[in-house]
C-alpha cells in the first residue's frame, strides 16, 4: 500500500503537479497583532485602548524578547511573563473573555513562592513582570517609582544593574513597595 502511494506521488511530481504540505488550521495558526487587537475589542476595549495595548506589547517584545500570547501578555522564552495593565488600571485585565476583572497569577495580590515580581507602579500595581527562572531581565524604560517582591527560595539574591554599575541588591524574602526604577536597566533575579 505504502509503495503504491509513494509511486503515485512520484508520478504526480513527474507530471508537474505540485504537492503542497498540509497547513495548520486557523485555530493553530499563530496570532498576530491584528488578531490580538480583535481580541482586545471583543473583550470590551475601545479601539484606542486596543491600539495602545498592542503598541505597548510590541515595546516590551522589543526590549525583552519572547512571544506575545494574549493581547496583554508576553511569554519571555518560558522564563518570565509580562502582564500589561492599561493606563488607569491598578492591575492587568483578564482579556480572555472568561469574565474575570483582573488576571490571576503569581504576581497578583503578592508575590508567589519561587517568583520575583517587578511592578511598574508602587504597591504592586500596573504592568507586572513575573520572573520565575534565573536570568537577566531588561526593564523596558521604567522611569518612575514602582515596586518589587522577591519571594524566591530563602537567601536568593536579586541584583539590580544601572547603565554601568550594580545599583542595588536584595535577598529573598523581601520587597519594596515604593522603589525608584529610574536608574535600573536590568534585573538579575537570582
Amino acid at each position: 500500500m505504502m509503495k503504491r502511494l509513494l509511486h503515485s506521488i512520484a508520478g504526480l511530481v513527474a507530471a508537474g503537479v505540485v504537492v503542497a504540505p498540509a497547513t495548520a488550521s486557523a485555530a493553530e495558526a499563530p496570532a498576530g497583532p491584528q488578531a490580538f487587537m480583535a481580541q482586545s475589542r471583543a473583550a470590551g476595549l475601545t479601539g484606542e485602548q486596543a491600539s495602545w495595548l498592542q503598541a505597548e506589547a510590541e515595546r516590551y517584545l522589543a526590549a525583552m524578547g519572547g512571544k506575545q500570547v494574549a493581547p496583554n501578555r508576553i511569554d519571555v522564552d518560558g522564563r518570565a511573563e509580562v502582564s500589561i495593565a492599561l493606563p488607569g488600571d491598578a492591575h492587568p485585565r483578564d482579556l480572555s473573555g472568561r469574565g474575570a476583572a483582573t488576571l490571576a497569577g503569581p504576581c497578583d495580590g503578592g508575590t508567589a513562592y519561587r517568583h520575583f515580581c517587578a511592578y511598574q507602579h508602587q504597591f504592586g500595581t500596573g504592568t507586572q513582570i513575573d520572573m520565575f527562572k534565573c536570568g537577566a531581565y531588561p526593564l523596558p524604560n521604567w522611569t518612575d517609582f514602582g515596586s518589587w517582591g522577591n519571594n524566591q527560595t530563602r537567601g536568593t539574591v536579586a541584583v539590580f544593574w544601572g547603565e554601568f554599575f550594580q545599583y542595588d541588591s536584595n535577598t529573598a524574602p523581601s520587597n519594596d513597595q515604593s522603589y525608584d526604577w529610574n536608574p535600573v536597566y536590568t534585573v538579575f533575579n537570582c
